[in-house]
């Protein structure tokens, strides 16, 4: 069954995809936050978009065969396919993005180009998960492929966002159970291998993702370092469930040690360096890969310490537990206004490498690979898919120590109530209904339905937010890109503006049209009742243009003079003719089958 629809969205709110794997990974990697200006940046830097504007330049606009692929969030839509293209024309249109030493390298938008590329056409899908069988198609099974270190990136952020189920990875991207373990027991260990290198090399050019040469160690050097060989193997045990090599109790100290000494040996190094960076061609095969290891002489004491790890032997009780952060959860969920959060309540325990209690106080907190020595985490204004806090210390004995808890912070879906339901914000009808168009709007529903007191002590605040939810979505249906100007500013002297554009939109509604037999119709009310499951008759009689008007009248008596002026009655009516009023909004933004 279909579940996308094609859609021409303006520019300005097509937003590039900041979990997409080939940002996600860099800024994982590089410490940064990411963000529309951090990504612009780093497909300046990485992606040709320079080449790709000339282009769009050159050739008037986008290729037609080639549509944008995205969701929407909110207000706006988010880029799940062609952040190239999308980069490329918001810089063409829009000179202030270009970081200062691009500017020079970026020609000027031609005449006729702007208009082309200002709105764009896009297959929308309802929300990222939705999206994901094709993403995989495209970038892993398809034509263009992620490199390897996105590609464990993507799998991975899947695996912790799903909670570590992997059938529910495998239902959502269509790929084989196999395939994604491998490639996230690659990327877990990597990730072991470089968080030992950030406390001495964080700033080291060769850190940066876009500089790892990341097949070598996972797919050649790996096996044989965690296998069972009896010269050269740490034989570590698998975890199946965390998709995750362990170290064995009371090994961590050398274990670590020869992680980071691979890392000095496969990311450190330079090619020119002496000794150089170990490459793919001289670790090709199992016994290449276990002379270099005895030979002792491309990474100088890895064997000893393999020797060493050997013969230490595993703490079944006590003595050496190892570092740890334990976290009360790996990820969680917040909806947007929230209170700010304490983050160090969502960490259990903190213990040192002797197995002894540490303050969680004395921990490093980052967000988004930020200082934040409040260790809160504001409250959030706006839906964010991933906030990542990292917790930290440093062990005396095994380094550097961390554990990462991941943030969504969620548009809650605010759903108007049925006939069922009690309270505010209802419709005659057997089907609750959700509004997606604005999150302005969805807050002041909500933060409306939560006064305390309700209705009676609460009339002015009342009055302000409803006239607030006609003015806003009035203001939206305005700036969508179906709106085809048939709201005609009054120009009576004293007449309210909001009025009028409300009737105008009732009327719009409400008015029928001829067919081609001849007999009238009412194609935008038919559309609405069979999307929203109102009674048709229902519907019909509720929408009088006289009566919105009206109602917004009276809101504004209350608002702008006092709540005294209004009975309690007259506030429910307002609150009637809102919630009409939010949902026709909604569909004719979003309704596909309604034409303006």
């Amino acid at each position: 069954m279909k579940n996308y629809k094609y859609e021409d969205i303006k520019i300005e709110d097509l937003m590039l995809d900041e979990q997409n794997p080939r940002f996600a990974s860099s800024a994982l990697l590089n410490g940064k936050k990411t963000d529309q200006t951090v990504i612009i940046q780093h497909l300046l830097e990485n992606a040709d978009i320079i080449q790709l504007s000339e282009r769009i330049n050159k050739l008037g606009g986008l290729h037609g065969s080639e549509l944008i692929t995205c969701f929407k969030q909110g207000d706006k839509y988010i880029v799940l396919e062609g952040n190239r293209r999308i980069c490329a024309c918001k810089i063409l249109l829009n000179r202030d993005l270009i970081p200062e030493k691009f500017k020079n390298k970026i020609h000027f938008l031609d005449n006729g180009v702007k208009k082309n590329i200002s709105i764009i056409s896009a297959v929308v899908y309802p929300d990222r998960e939705s999206v994901q069988t094709y993403l995989s198609d495209r970038h892993i099974t398809g034509v263009k492929k992620w490199s390897a270190l996105e590609k464990g990136n993507y799998y991975y952020d899947l695996f912790i966002q799903y909670k570590k189920d992997i059938d529910y990875v495998v239902e959502k991207t269509g790929d084989k159970e196999n395939e994604i373990k491998k490639s996230i027991k690659k990327f877990q260990f990597f990730i072991d291998v470089y968080e030992r290198l950030l406390a001495q090399y964080r700033d080291n050019e060769n850190l940066k993702a876009e500089n790892i040469d990341y097949l070598p160690l996972v797919n050649r050097f790996m096996d044989i370092i965690v296998g069972n060989d009896p010269e050269v193997g740490l034989n570590l045990p698998f975890d199946d469930v965390a998709v995750r090599y362990q170290c064995p109790k009371g090994k961590e100290k050398t274990f670590y040690s020869i992680l980071k000494l691979i890392g000095e040996a496969f990311f450190i190094r330079n090619i020119g360096d002496e000794p150089s960076k170990i490459i793919s061609s001289e670790i090709s095969g199992t016994e290449r890969q276990k002379k270099l290891i005895i030979e002792d002489i491309r990474i100088n004491g890895l064997y000893a310490l393999i020797q060493q790890f050997k013969s230490t032997k595993e703490t079944i009780s006590e003595p050496l537990k190892g570092a740890k952060i334990l976290l009360s959860a790996e990820s969680i969920k917040i909806p947007i206004n929230s209170d700010q959060v304490e983050l160090l309540n969502y960490v259990l325990e903190v213990s040192n490498s002797d197995g002894q209690l540490v303050d969680k106080n004395q921990l490093s907190v980052k967000i988004d690979g930020n200082d934040c020595s409040t260790k809160i985490l504001p409250s959030q204004a706006s839906v964010r898919n991933i906030i990542e806090v990292v917790f930290s210390f440093t062990d005396a004995k095994s380094d550097y120590t961390s554990k990462a808890l991941y943030i969504n912070v969620f548009q809650p879906e605010l759903p108007i109530g049925t006939i069922f339901n009690k309270g505010l914000f209802r419709l005659p009808t057997k089907e609750t209904y959700t509004l997606t168009y604005s999150d302005t709007v969805n807050n002041l529903i909500a933060q409306l339905k939560k006064l305390d007191g309700g209705i009676e002590k609460n009339k002015d605040i009342f009055a302000c937010c409803l006239r607030a939810l006609f003015e806003v979505s009035v203001d939206a249906l305005k700036k969508s890109i179906k709106y085809n100007n048939f709201i005609v500013e009054s120009k009576k002297q004293g007449e309210d503006k909001l009025s009028s554009s409300t009737y105008q939109i009732i009327e719009k509604v409400i008015t029928p049209v001829i067919d081609k037999k001849g007999k009238q119709i009412f194609p935008i009310l038919t559309a609405i009742q069979q999307n929203t499951a109102i009674d048709y008759n229902s519907l019909k009689n509720k929408l009088n243009p006289a009566a919105f008007k009206n109602a917004i009248a009276s809101a504004h008596l209350g608002a702008h003079k006092s709540g005294s002026y209004l009975s309690e009655k007259d506030i429910e009516d307002v609150i009637d003719k809102s919630t009409f009023f939010v949902v026709i909004i909604n569909e004719l933004i979003k309704n596909s089958a309604i034409t303006l």
